[in-house]
């Protein structure tokens, strides 16, 4: 595999894989913004989860959608991937969790220097 070849196909990738979920989940972390105050903690996962989620379904989704209208589909996916494991994240307090682990990692980092 050339180079060019390489990379046509990382940019195909992303603009047809990743790029959907991208737009997708910001608009969605911009309208919860608009209504709720969000931690960056939650922005991330937000976006790690959603844009996880629409990766791994892609395949799928490019084997039975139109190629027209895979991107909007890898989009709902993703936001859809993200309320559902947002839902499951403050279910179990997975948050909290996450948010003492990282306090306790800058602290251990900090006591070190």
């Amino acid at each position: 595999m050339n180079k060019q070849s390489l990379l046509e196909e990382s940019a195909a990738f992303f603009f047809k894989v990743l790029l959907p979920p991208i737009i997708g989940v910001s608009v969605k972390v911009a309208v919860i913004m608009q209504r709720d105050r969000l931690t960056p903690l939650r922005i991330i996962l937000a976006y790690i989860i959603g844009i996880g989620v629409a990766w791994l379904c892609s395949p799928v989704i490019f084997k039975v959608v139109s190629s027209d209208y895979a991107p909007m589909i890898l989009a709902t996916v993703a936001i859809t991937g993200d309320k559902i494991a947002e839902y499951l994240i403050y279910k179990f307090n997975v948050d909290g969790f996450l948010a003492a682990v990282v306090d306790t990692i800058i602290n251990s980092i900090r006591k070190k220097q």
